[in-house]
């Protein structure tokens, strides 16, 4: 069956690869798992022989979604007698993910054009997030999900996905993995939401403290205007506004963004303290989140 060009289609081949992939999202055996994109079967295959290989009493589920029908009748003739498996035909953009139980993961091969508007999903739009996500996506994207502060790569994806979880660049997949063969490298990376991580998975006291920190602003509702406490969504607002003019230093994109003084702005900073020399690609996480406390106070103190 010759795969679609319109729907980024790139069949994985390389079984070390499923290998790694399966490895890397360390699956129980009891979880509902979803897969965006089933294709050809290959990670569907990968995934229900790990589901039937556990020794729980209970078995997990995976639901494949699939838009090319074509591809929905290969797949549900193959997994007819599965008990684990249920194929979908379904847009991964309109899935019901907030009917799924609470703890599900996703393992995906994602299409190229949808990467970074499903990753935006899964991190900002949705109650019920997923527990973990081990993705295969462009290299080019794993770069700029797992780039640290100060480089070039690092942009509002990037604090998007870390205000949500722990992200990890795993392992680079050459082109020549996938059938046909698409014109760039492509990587495994696995994201871990923040407020399920042990403490095996979290180093140093300072990110700890990182962790605990975005789970309580996480949990805050958000009136930018009125309420003076730091919350996720008044983040990435101010995330937006400092990466909206990129080559700008954050004392010009935010003056110019929330139209407010020049001093004002200097003045917000030096509390901060972050250099007023400095881009948005150069703070870290703590950086926004401190720099949206003082803000939103300062914004809030106006109003009164």
């Amino acid at each position: 069956m010759k795969p679609k060009k319109s729907l980024g289609q790139n069949f994985l081949t390389d079984t070390s690869v499923l290998a790694t992939i399966i490895e890397t999202a360390n699956l129980m055996g009891d979880e509902v798992v979803v897969e965006v994109g089933g294709g050809d079967g290959a990670l569907t295959r990968a995934l229900n022989s790990k589901v039937m290989s556990s020794q729980g009493a209970k078995k997990g589920q995976i639901l494949a979604l699939e838009l090319d029908y074509r591809l929905i009748e290969k797949l549900r003739g193959e997994f007819k007698n599965s008990k684990s498996v249920k194929i979908i035909h379904q847009d991964a953009m309109i899935f019901d993910w907030e009917g799924l139980p609470q703890g599900y993961v996703v393992v995906a091969n994602i299409p190229y054009q949808i990467t970074s508007p499903l990753i935006n999903l899964w991190t900002t739009r949705l109650t019920n997030q997923p527990a973990s996500m081990t993705l295969m996506v462009q290299k080019e994207v794993a770069e700029r999900l797992t780039a640290q502060p100060g480089s070039s790569d690092r942009g509002l994806t990037t604090i998007l996905v870390e205000l949500y979880g722990e992200v990890h660049y795993i392992q680079t997949v050459p082109a020549k993995a996938f059938y046909p063969v698409p014109k760039v490298d492509s990587a495994i990376i696995n994201i871990k939401r923040r407020d399920l991580l042990g403490s095996g998975d979290l180093g140093s006291p300072e990110v700890e403290e990182e962790r605990r920190t975005i789970i309580k602003i996480a949990e805050r509702s958000f009136d930018f205007a009125q309420d003076k406490f730091c919350n996720k969504e008044a983040i990435i607002k101010v995330a937006k506004f400092g990466f909206s003019s990129k080559r700008r230093t954050l004392e010009n994109s935010l003056s110019g963004s929330l139209r407010l003084s020049k001093s004002t702005v200097h003045a917000i900073l030096v509390e901060a303290k972050i250099s007023v020399s400095l881009r948005a690609e150069d703070l870290s996480i703590q950086n926004w989140i401190q720099l949206t406390e003082i803000l939103q106070c300062q914004i809030h103190k106006t109003n009164q």
